[in-house]
């Protein structure tokens, strides 16, 4: 949206405040499915008959640790789903959130993050920024990016993938790289990658 500012206004020195963009993603608890358990202010629990949620809503940003559960910030949640073993983080306002050894960090929210065994399925909103993730245990290759249907090759330290979503809502999804296994036509060649190797064969 383009804005028209007036000489005048410039050269008193006026100040305009731009809008700020508007955020759909969002985390709250359902009082009617279960008892809710305050942790500590503005942190709740949630024990669900498949799992647990937390919830976080603070007016100032806190830092909260307890058992498997990691937050840094203002608002956000985490749910635990046991039966079909998925972790979702959503960090609404913060710099870090996590259970046990899935995280996300640096970049700051909103973004919604479901870990899966060998994927994170997770949507942003807001500014281009770069958040770290923690891979899950079942990607055990060079991690792939797909955003918006289109492929890259996040940056990677140990079990961190260097995720970049770009302005406004950016869907993606980390999992492993797929390669075609190499049957000895074409141009094949072996690459190494945090500390791990892989076959990729370049026949159509």
């Amino acid at each position: 949206m383009t804005r028209v500012v007036r000489m005048a206004d410039i050269l008193a020195g006026k100040t305009l405040e731009a809008p700020a963009a508007k955020v759909n993603l969002s985390f709250a608890l359902d009082e009617n499915t279960a008892p809710i358990e305050q942790l500590a202010p503005g942190v709740r629990k949630q024990i669900l008959t498949n799992g647990a949620a937390f919830e976080f809503n603070t007016p100032q940003p806190i830092r909260f640790t307890q058992d498997q559960v990691v937050f840094m910030g203002r608002r956000g949640g985490i749910q635990v789903d046991t039966s079909r073993k998925t972790v979702r983080l959503v960090l609404l306002d913060g710099q870090k959130i996590g259970y046990g050894q899935l995280h996300a960090d640096v970049g700051t929210g909103p973004y919604d993050l479901t870990f899966h065994h060998d994927k994170v399925v997770g949507v942003s909103e807001g500014p281009g920024r770069f958040i770290h993730v923690t891979t899950p245990e079942g990607i055990v290759q060079l991690p792939a990016l797909s955003i918006g249907g289109i492929g890259y090759a996040p940056g990677t330290y140990g079990q961190i993938a260097i995720v970049p979503v770009l302005n406004g809502r950016c869907e993606f999804t980390l999992e492993n790289l797929l390669s075609r296994p190499c049957s000895g036509a074409g141009s094949c060649g072996s690459r190494a990658g945090a500390g791990q190797s892989m076959t990729i064969c370049d026949r159509e």
